[in-house]
C-alpha cells in the first residue's frame, strides 16, 4: 500500500536550500545596508559600525568608525572600499589574512571633509566613485580627487559601462572624459525623493524609477518617457528604492512600501 501512496509535489523541489542568518548569529544590528562578494566567493555586509564576513560556515566581524556602513564595493586592487556618514576607507589584507582598516577621510580637502550622506560608492575602470552631499570623491592611483558639481546630493550608480550620478533636482549626470556631462534633466529626475538607476532594455539605455513617479526609459540621447504602461498600472504611487538586471533580461525593483516587483524584458506584465 507504501508504494501506491506519493506524496503531493512540493513548490520548494528542485531550489536551493535557504538558510537564514539573524541578528544573533552574525552578533550585530539586524538592519544591513550593503553587500559585496569577493572573487574567493566570501560575502562581505554594512552594519551598524562593522563590515560582517561570511566564509561559508562562520561570521567575523570588521569594526568601522561609522555608524551604519552604507555603501561598500571592492576595487580592481582587491581591497574592499567602504563608505558612510563622515567615513571612506578600505580593507587591506594584511600577510596573514586579516583584513586591516584603512581611513581614506583625512586625505580628503576642508570642503568635502564632512562627507555628508556617503551612502553610495561605484567601483569603475576610472577609480573608487563615492557620491556625498558636498561632492564626488574620486581614489584613483593612490590619490584622491574631489569633484563639486554643486551641493544637494550626488547618488552614484554603475548602469553596464556607464558610470551615473543622479544629483536630486539637478538631472542626471554621466562620467566622461574625466568629468561629468549632464545626461538628462527630464521633469521626473528633478525629484528630490528616492530612485534607482539600472541598465535599459537595449544597449546604451537605463531605466529610472522613481519613488512615487513610475518607471521612465531613458535613451542614449537622453531622452526620458514612461517605459510600460503595464508597469505603470501595477505600481501606482510605489516608492522605488533600488533595482537590477537580471542575466535573462528580467527586471526587479525594489520599493520601501510596497515589495518587489518582477517584470520581464519587454515590460508586458508584472
Amino acid at each position: 500500500l507504501g508504494s501506491l501512496i506519493q506524496a503531493a509535489p512540493s513548490r520548494e523541489t528542485g531550489l536551493p536550500p535557504l538558510r537564514v542568518f539573524t541578528a544573533r548569529d552574525f552578533e550585530s544590528h539586524y538592519q544591513v545596508w550593503q553587500s559585496a562578494a569577493s572573487l574567493d566567493g566570501r560575502m562581505f555586509f554594512g552594519s551598524f559600525g562593522s563590515v560582517l564576513e561570511f566564509n561559508g560556515a562562520e561570521w567575523k566581524r570588521h569594526l568601522v568608525p561609522t555608524s551604519f556602513v552604507r555603501a561598500m564595493a571592492f576595487g580592481a586592487d582587491g581591497h574592499l572600499y567602504v563608505s558612510s556618514d563622515n567615513c571612506f576607507g578600505r580593507f587591506v589584507m594584511d600577510a596573514f589574512g586579516n583584513w586591516q582598516f584603512e581611513s581614506l577621510a583625512d586625505r580628503l580637502p576642508e570642503s568635502h571633509a564632512a562627507l555628508t550622506r556617503a551612502r553610495t560608492i561605484v567601483a569603475h575602470p576610472d577609480g573608487i566613485f563615492v557620491g556625498t552631499h558636498e561632492g564626488v570623491i574620486r581614489w584613483h592611483k593612490e590619490k584622491i580627487e574631489v569633484f563639486s558639481p554643486g551641493p544637494g546630493g550626488n547618488e552614484l550608480f554603475r548602469v553596464d559601462d556607464a558610470l551615473l550620478n543622479r544629483r536630486p533636482g539637478k538631472g542626471i549626470w554621466r562620467w566622461q572624459e574625466d568629468d561629468w556631462a549632464l545626461w538628462t534633466d527630464a521633469d521626473p529626475t528633478h525629484s528630490e525623493d528616492l530612485g534607482a538607476l539600472i541598465p535599459g532594455p537595449t544597449p546604451g539605455s537605463a531605466l529610472f524609477a522613481g519613488a512615487g513617479q513610475g518607471v521612465f526609459l531613458i535613451t542614449p540621447d537622453g531622452q526620458m518617457a514612461p517605459w510600460s504602461e503595464a508597469v505603470t498600472r501595477a505600481t501606482p504611487g510605489a516608492v522605488f528604492y533600488c533595482g537590477i538586471k537580471l542575466r535573462d533580461g528580467r527586471f526587479v525593483l525594489g520599493t520601501v512600501d510596497r515589495g518587489i516587483f518582477l517584470v520581464p524584458a519587454d515590460g508586458t506584465t508584472v
